[in-house]
């Protein structure tokens, strides 16, 4: 009787962790972009990713059902981008070292034996990423939130359920957002819904 049990246990964990599996294999890439878009390092974004799916994973058993699955990862995914933001905080106001997070040596390292890629070609891709942020980080906090969710590949209703707002809301967003980073970026701006 006990071994069936044991037995039963083990097919539960078993299935319990297939089911993750599939919810972590279709869920990491836009999770992992959400915390790219944030402009921490890869392997910041990494661990953070990591963090988020240990979660999710922790919660699953008590995921109701209220939201879709994916609007509820990506809030579990958001609550642990603000503790890393309230720690990063933290560590400042206590004068402890907090490493600067420059994409752009990253990006270079990563990319400078690329393969059919010139250095000028490096150097251009890294002055529109710099410009792009810069355009992004002058928009108002939730224009830019609205922008980085649809980046991220959330629909309209989805930024709306997780915005807390209604559907024309983020549309005029969205639209308002266009309109400033085409000013700002004239022909380097491609539309970010293209």
């Amino acid at each position: 009787m006990a071994d069936r049990r044991s037995d039963r246990t083990d097919e539960v964990q078993t299935a319990g962790e297939d089911a993750f599996r599939q919810i972590f294999d279709a869920h990491f890439g836009p999770v992992f972009r959400f915390f790219l878009s944030r402009r921490i390092s890869r392997e910041e974004a990494r661990d953070l990713t990591q963090e988020a799916f240990l979660r999710v994973y922790q919660g699953l058993a008590g995921f109701r059902g209220e939201v879709s699955l994916k609007i509820w990862i990506f809030k579990v995914s958001y609550h642990v981008w603000l503790s890393f933001v309230r720690q990063q905080r933290a560590e400042k106001r206590q004068g402890r070292e907090v490493s600067w997070h420059g994409e752009g040596v990253d990006k270079i390292s990563d990319t400078v034996s690329a393969p059919g890629k010139g250095q000028e070609d490096l150097l251009l891709e890294e002055e529109r990423s710099r410009l792009l942020h810069a355009a992004l980080a002058g928009l108002p906090h939730r224009m830019r939130q609205c922008v980085a969710l649809r980046l991220s590949g959330y629909k309209y209703r989805e930024i709306a359920i997780l915005m807390q707002s209604s559907i024309d809301a983020v549309k005029s967003l969205l639209h308002e957002a266009r309109k400033r980073l085409r000013e700002n970026l004239g022909e380097g701006f491609s539309d970010f819904d293209a």
